[in-house]
């Protein structure tokens, strides 16, 4: 490929793009993998992030869409209906909107905001609730200080990330739509400079001001991937059934997918049907219940902040990866098929949206010219991710680790590709104006280490090495290994629930969805594509690791000493 990677649904063209434009989306790792997969967000973020943009009924296309009226789908279904995807308005971002509870945060979590942190502002806010909420509770004694404790501390208990952080700046685990909030950031170094030309200031004063003192679209720790996935999926229903049928006749034996799934209408409608139950039904009215109780202890900053917070717009995904997304779509689908209690459930969702922000970077990465020379992997993915055991042999962690330094070289020359290396000189001349050549070139070296060090290899480092499927998470010698919380997700999005395969359709199945290769002939593949010697010799010592780990976890069915099945034991939620 030669050109600039397709963008979904913005086109950002070379030509009359805008200074700002430029400024925002100069970046090379943007361009080829859209915005934005970025290091500093955590992967319980682009959960939260994703179900916001995912669950959230104030969704629409384009600026003009409130008005027009096409906003009424978002009321109906989680995705947007095909009719709307197939005729999406050429440059019309998604917009939604969630809201900013600053009562609940506060309440929640300003006790264990670090001191150095705190504000007298919010302090006074923080007493006048808790006094509030005494009252309403029945009692001024310890009666009632005590229920207000336990209401405090369950709102604490809730919290997804953000520890260590300012009190607003922290998420609540995603439990239900109740607790997906806009993220809001305080400016207090602004605020103590206003404070001394001003003096001293009043929560009354920062909520009329909302957006003087607080940040609510920076997108730093909900840094757009929640959103970028979102669009994945709707880029992935858009794509044309030619197009889609002949990528699927090709790896159909290999990814064994059933006729719902074959199929992206019934896919898209199955979608929509088990999506909604992530709003988490009598839990969710509950927790609603709760969040409204706890707002409406000051019905006035409720109301204030809900008419000074503003639209969130989607910016764009790479248009290419819908091949990726599709794995994605059929593994969201099982996944919410099977019997899981919420917590487990968003856990593995958690995973799952890891594993897709890490499979785009990778196949995107091997479909512009990373890989090279190396030969294409029997997968759909142009990639191989080789696995190990906690504890393997001095020769196959060795070998490991020298697979995943292949894999950010893929990265990192993917991220150099001609038409991007073109595109970050036209970046840099439009910023620059009429500097030297030798500034011009320190210029472009600062994009593309920016690239690598919080958009590319870097971030498969560091986001596998926080979900734990690379180790160690410092030192040398990190290498993708197969933990039992991998293993029980690789089982419930391969096979739908309650089904059942062969150990080695299993190992296929892997490898088709994910590149991972555990043993076998893909461990052999990976190896190769790795430069690396795949001799017999080097793999018997570790042969067949995975079916005692299957074995462990209860997912493997032994018919007789030489036949095996792997079975998804959670069975179907319908």
């Amino acid at each position: 490929m030669n050109e600039l990677p397709p963008l979904f649904p913005r086109q950002l063209p070379l030509k009359r793009m805008g200074r700002r434009e430029w400024k925002e989306n100069k970046n090379p790792a943007m361009r080829l993998l859209g915005k934005r997969f970025f290091v500093d967000q955590r992967a319980m973020e682009l959960l939260v992030e994703f179900l916001g943009v995912l669950l959230t009924r104030e969704k629409w296309i384009g600026h003009s869409g409130r008005r027009t009226g096409t906003v009424d789908w978002a009321k109906e279904s989680v995705l947007p209906p095909l009719s709307l995807l197939r005729s999406w308005p050429e440059n019309q971002a998604l917009c939604y909107r969630l809201p900013v509870h600053l009562n609940v945060k506060l309440l929640a979590f300003f006790r264990r905001t670090p001191p150095d942190k705190q504000h007298a502002v919010h302090e006074q806010q923080y007493i006048r609730l808790r006094q509030e909420l005494k009252e309403r509770l029945g009692s001024r004694d310890r009666v009632g200080t005590a229920r207000a404790d336990v209401l405090e501390q369950l709102l604490a208990g809730l919290q997804g990330s953000g520890a260590g952080r300012l009190w607003s700046a922290r998420t609540f685990y995603p439990l239900a739509p109740a607790l997906l909030m806009q993220e809001t950031i305080f400016n207090i170094t602004k605020t103590k400079s206003k404070e001394k030309k001003d003096g001293e200031l009043s929560w009354e004063d920062t909520i009329e001001k909302l957006n003087e003192y607080y940040s609510v679209s920076k997108h730093r720790f909900l840094a757009r991937g929640g959103e970028v996935l979102y669009l994945q999926l709707c880029n992935l229903f858009r794509t044309s059934p030619e197009e889609f049928g002949a990528w699927l006749g090709r790896w159909q034996d290999v990814l064994e997918v059933r006729p719902e799934e074959a199929d992206l209408e019934q896919l898209h409608s199955g979608l929509n049907r088990y999506l909604p139950e992530l709003a988490g039904g009598a839990l969710g009215r509950l927790l609603q219940h709760l969040v409204d109780y706890i707002e409406n202890l000051d019905p006035e900053t409720r109301q204030k902040v809900a008419e000074k917070v503003g639209t969130l717009e989607c910016e764009y995904c790479a248009a290419d990866t819908w091949p990726e997304t599709y794995l994605f779509a059929v593994e969201l689908y099982r996944l919410l098929q099977a019997d899981l209690d919420p917590v487990q459930r968003l856990d593995m969702l958690m995973l799952l949206c890891a594993l897709q922000v890490l499979r785009t970077i990778c196949a995107q990465s091997a479909r512009y010219g990373g890989r090279g020379e190396r030969p294409a992997p029997q997968n759909p993915l142009g990639y191989t991710w080789l696995f190990t055991p906690g504890r393997a042999s001095p020769a196959l962690r060795l070998a490991a680790a020298g697979h995943l330094e292949v894999l950010q070289t893929m990265i990192y020359t993917a991220l150099r590709h001609p038409a991007l290396e073109n595109y970050v000189q036209r970046a840099v001349m439009e910023l620059k104006g009429g500097a030297g050549a030798e500034t011009l070139k320190k210029e472009a070296g600062k994009l593309w280490k920016e690239a690598d060090d919080k958009y590319g290899y870097k971030l498969l480092l560091s986001l596998g090495k926080q979900v734990g499927i690379i180790a160690p998470r410092t030192g040398r010698g990190a290498r993708f290994v197969l933990e039992e919380r991998l293993l029980r997700l690789l089982v419930l999005t391969i096979l739908p629930p309650g089904y059942s395969c062969t150990y080695p359709e299993f190992l296929q199945r892997v490898y088709a969805h994910y590149g991972i290769a555990l043993e076998g002939v893909q461990l052999q593949e990976a190896l190769r594509f790795a430069g690396r010697f795949a001799g017999t010799d080097f793999i018997l010592p570790e042969r067949e690791w995975p079916v005692t780990m299957l074995r462990a976890a209860g997912f493997l069915v032994e018919l007789s000493d030489a036949f095996s099945l792997v079975k998804n034991t959670f069975g179907s939620t319908s």
